[in-house]
């Protein structure tokens, strides 16, 4: 249990450390050695945990990204669990920050909506090859506008409170959802 303990300790420093100096540089310029000695650790245990520094990202996009995602609903998330979510998100603003900066953020968000749509009764297999392409770009759209809205709000670049922005974020949603579906008929 002990280990188990260290492990994690470990990790979290590992995970901190690169979402400080994402703060500061782009990742491709971060090496394993300036990460290992921002984090006060042996290069070797570094390696212990992951391969790459990648592989790091990977694992700080998953923590932080499966909260935000509501598994299998897009449009029935409420308004109360996105002013949650922007609180949640504000209150780890590094992490999510560091995340829209390497496009984990949207990348992340792309690929979720994609598989939360084509799961749902908007299935992605019954639309006509014509609209196939509106719908991934109206998907592409949708997430970034909403990738760009919260990076405003976490960079403390909107007159809007917390409800604002979640209305905004909520009723947008809404209204990509309503258009996506009219593609079916």
């Amino acid at each position: 249990m002990v280990d188990n303990r260290r492990v994690k300790i470990t990790k979290l420093m590992l995970q901190e450390a690169l979402i400080d100096l994402l703060q500061e540089k782009a990742l491709e310029n971060i090496s394993v050695r300036e990460l290992v000695n921002k984090a006060d650790i042996n290069r070797s245990t570094f390696y212990s945990h992951y391969d790459t520094i990648y592989d790091l990202l990977y694992s700080i996009t998953e923590k932080y990204m499966k909260r935000i995602i509501f598994q299998n609903k897009i449009h029935d998330s409420s308004l109360t669990e996105h002013i949650e979510l922007l609180r949640f998100m504000k209150s780890n603003r590094k992490a999510y920050l560091a995340l829209i900066r390497t496009g984990q953020f949207f990348d992340y968000l792309i690929d979720k909506s994609l598989l939360i749509f084509d799961s749902n009764e908007m299935s992605f297999r019954m639309l006509k090859k014509e609209y196939k392409s509106a719908y991934e770009t109206m998907v592409q759209y949708s997430c970034a506008g909403t990738v760009q809205t919260i990076r405003l709000f976490l960079e403390d670049k909107l007159e809007l409170t917390t409800a604002q922005v979640a209305t905004l974020l909520y009723e947008t949603q809404e209204a990509t959802y309503h258009v996506l579906l009219d593609f079916q008929k």
